[in-house]
């Protein structure tokens, strides 16, 4: 507000003459002069102050312009938001609410305001209070919210919306939520629509005969369909990783001509062209193959499509060398195009039964040799079409005409096949009952040679799994004897030589007098001791007499022995006392994978000591667990061998394991150690029960020898 000036009357007084009026007079005067000079600066202060006022009131009024014009601007976006907006106090009454959420339970916003979630959202009452409870007690939002109904302005639609509340804080301290709803009905049914597609593209890829394969341009698998893995007898395994690398290698191996496969693939990959070609595989099956590029605005990628033509070809290369004799058998031949129903062929009697020169029914419609009975020619012909279109064969009699009108009945045999030519076509045999049945024969035996080798395939299946079982357990019982003649070797020859040399040695220390001489051959003898004592330990370690006179639970208990002597390595193990009776390649196996993991652990995982875990499954199966804390691997390499050094090795542990029926799962994480378990079959019940009192008096005598 102004400041007023003040105004200074001073009144003169009558002061005594002399020399203090003089002094008087002139300290008064100066106080005049400094009380007119603060009225000057108290003067010019005011006018700034005022000045500093009327710009203070022209900020503060465009700031409250600014402050309207953006809060109109925000009630705009928030009244006209295309999602639904409100806020509740913790209360969970509605302080705010815009258009959008209030139209959804068909209700004005204006008459939200004020009232709670439970008076105007009854159905949802329950998941609001949850919510809001959730995000006192953790400061959090909570989202994710899916809430389904009708709105009042589409009834008999139902909506899905989501949902979300958040914390509406002031001073770090939450006053209110902040509710944000999303109708997404719309994505929802796009969603359905694609889970129905997909559902939909599955089985009509998995109810063709073809078999699908889909790849994009780095090489990983896109989609396939059963009818691939049946045809080129790929396992799930392998077919879910997805590897069209992987899937190359295992396919190369069947066919006659891996590296003219190979080429062709590597030349389309690169290519924009379709293409199709003969498949021939070393069993003697025939797959037509037909490749197209897959494209979307740009290559992206490849379509293989297998089809099984065995049948076909082997039919085709039948017909062909049929063809040369056609014309020379008594019957009626006639070839049909199945595309147009034209003659494409006919023999010298069909021409002669039908009157017509040779040729002359060339590219003559079928319907000219079919007379009219009960039935008129179109309505034969669609009777035999429907007939024969899934390669069967129609049989019967029907009335035909000569090329002079004249009619009869002929018996006629019709089936169709696929010709590399024409496609599909219709083979007519008419007239001979005889070789009419010699037909129906052929196909008859036809039909039980497919029979024969689905058989022949499956006993195959089976024989080959028998066979791989006996070849594991062949290879188990040569290397074990491979070991015994090793084993043999040290015992009778190695240590022999190391003993005599050994004698030999202390004989010449007797008559050695150079001290230096002498110590040094004293040296080699100790040398010679400690080789021996190696040379004794391994032989026990090969082929340990333990696992064969105490079975397998006993030789790990002596295992562990020897590796803490040897390599001051402890090793904890733990067993039940359930009796284990084992054919001898399972109990070998078994060992020889322990010996080999418990020296991974000493060598490579960086730790004293490792546990071994011995206990039965089921009463078919038992379990050996190798567990350590050391620094663990990557799990990529799990079952790979890393080189050629690890004879064993895990690979080598997998593959024999599997051969007798048993499987290794392999867990580690690096830092934290590694558990691998194996589990092998155990001797079959009646076997188990005749031999487990004499395994157990076993066990006693080799414990005894233990001590």
């Amino acid at each position: 507000m102004p400041i007023k000036k003040n105004n200074f009357n001073i009144q003169k007084q009558v002061i005594p003459s002399g020399p203090i009026e003089s002094i008087c007079l002139e300290e008064m005067q100066q106080m005049l002069h400094k009380l007119h000079n603060h009225q000057i600066e108290l003067e010019k202060h005011t006018k700034e102050l005022l000045q500093v006022q009327t710009e203070v009131e022209d900020l503060r009024n465009r700031s409250e312009e600014i402050i309207i014009s953006h809060l109109t601007e925000i009630t705009s976006y928030y009244d006209n938001a295309p999602i639904g907006l409100a806020i509740l106090d913790t209360n969970l009454r509605f302080m705010r609410i815009n258009k959008i959420l209030a139209e959804m339970n068909g209700v004005p916003a204006s008459e939200y305001i004020g009232k709670t979630v439970s008076e105007m959202l009854p159905l949802y009452k329950e998941q609001a209070e949850s919510a809001t409870s959730t995000i006192l007690t953790t400061g959090k939002p909570v989202t994710g919210i899916e809430i389904s109904g009708e709105i009042t302005m589409q009834p008999g639609v139902r909506h899905v919306w989501m949902a979300g509340l958040y914390p509406l804080k002031t001073n770090n301290e939450i006053v209110g939520f902040t509710v944000i709803v999303e109708d997404i009905t719309e994505h929802r049914r796009i969603e359905e629509a694609l889970k129905q597609n997909e559902i939909e593209l599955s089985g009509i890829l998995d109810s063709t005969a073809d078999g699908i394969l889909a790849v994009d341009n780095y090489g990983k698998v896109i989609r396939t369909n059963q009818r691939f893995a049946e045809m080129w007898h790929i396992p799930k395994s392998l077919l879910n990783k997805g590897n069209d690398q992987q899937l190359l290698d295992f396919v190369l191996q069947q066919l006659s001509s891996p590296e003219a496969f190979l080429q062709k693939v590597k030349m389309l990959y690169d290519s924009v062209d379709t293409d199709l070609d003969m498949l021939f595989f070393k069993d003697g099956r025939i797959f037509e193959r037909y490749s197209a590029p897959l494209k979307n605005s740009s290559l992206i990628g490849r379509v293989w499509s297998f089809r099984d033509v065995t049948a076909s070809k082997q039919a085709e290369e039948t017909l062909l060398f049929q063809s040369e004799v056609l014309s020379e058998i008594v019957e009626g031949v006639s070839l049909v195009q199945a595309s147009d129903l034209t003659i494409i062929y006919t023999n010298s009697r069909f021409d002669a039964m039908f009157g017509y020169n040779p040729g002359e029914l060339i590219g003559k419609h079928v319907s000219i040799l079919n007379a009219p009975f009960e039935k008129n020619s179109n309505e034969i012909i669609k009777m035999i079409l429907d007939a024969t279109i899934d390669g069967n064969v129609w049989e019967g009699d029907i009335q035909s005409i000569t090329k002079d009108a004249q009619t009869f009945w002929s018996h006629m045999s019709v089936h169709c096949f696929e010709h590399p030519k024409y496609g599909q076509v219709f083979i007519s045999v008419q007239r001979d009952v005889t070789e009419r049945k010699k037909a129906v024969e052929i196909l008859k035996n036809y039909n039980a040679e497919l029979e024969k080798q689905v058989v022949e395939r499956t006993f195959l299946a089976e024989n080959r799994a028998q066979k791989l079982h006996l070849l594991s357990k062949q290879m188990i019982r040569a290397e074990e004897k491979e070991r015994k003649r090793i084993a043999y070797i040290l015992h009778t020859e190695v240590q022999q030589i190391l003993v005599a040399a050994q004698l030999a040695l202390k004989t010449g220390i007797r008559k050695v007098d150079d001290i230096a001489t002498l110590k040094s051959l004293t040296a080699v003898d100790k040398m010679l001791k400690e080789a021996l004592s190696e040379t004794r330990e391994l032989v026990h370690e090969i082929v340990p007499p333990v696992l064969r006179e105490g079975g397998l639970r006993e030789a790990i208990l002596w295992l562990s022995h020897q590796i803490r002597i040897r390599h001051d390595f402890s090793v904890h193990v733990e067993s039940d006392d359930n009796y284990l009776d084992l054919d001898d390649e399972v109990s070998i196996c078994a060992y020889q994978s322990i010996r080999e993991l418990l020296l991974n652990v000493y060598k490579h995982a960086n730790v004293k000591k490792a546990e071994v875990t011995l206990k039965l499954v089921d009463e078919n199966r038992f379990c050996v667990t190798v567990h350590d804390k050391g620094i663990g691997f990557i799990s990529a390499e799990k079952s790979k061998p890393k080189n050629s050094k690890s004879g064993f090795g895990l690979y080598s542990i997998r593959e024999q394991v599997e051969g007798l029926g048993g499987s290794m799962d392999i867990n580690s994480t690096l830092g934290e150690g590694t558990s691998i378990s194996i589990i092998l079959p155990l001797k079959k019940k009646k076997e188990r029960k005749v031999k487990e009192k004499n395994g157990k008096e076993r066990i006693k005598k080799a414990r005894k020898g233990n001590k």
